[in-house]
């Protein structure tokens, strides 16, 4: 199932639609950027920008900041660590169902 890298919340919703996570091995995320210009707190600058500083933002901050996002989390997948991780969330994740019965 796609999804969105920045909101937790649309992942919940769709997951959540009709039992969707009932059906769905994975959730892919989209690396949108930008998407905090999109917050209340953010509303008044943005009515206020230009269509060019708009680009700039985007340019100079949003899409830089996306790019490392996906050095890190590269960098992150890559590590042996994780592989651990792993393990110790799938492992509390299998507890769970196992405790829990009803839930799924």
């Amino acid at each position: 199932m796609a999804s969105q890298a920045a909101s937790t919340w649309v992942s919940q919703q769709a997951l959540d639609f009709q039992n969707a996570k009932l059906k769905t091995d994975a959730l892919a995320i989209a690396p949108y950027f930008g998407g905090y210009l999109g917050t209340p707190a953010q509303q008044t600058l943005v009515q206020s920008m230009t269509l060019d500083a708009l680009f700039t933002e985007l340019q100079t901050v949003a899409v830089p900041e996306a790019i490392g996002w996906i050095n890190v989390f590269d960098s992150a997948n890559r590590d042996p660590r994780m592989g651990a991780l792993y393990k110790t969330y799938l492992d509390a994740w299998e507890t769970f169902i196992e405790q829990n019965p009803a839930s799924w």
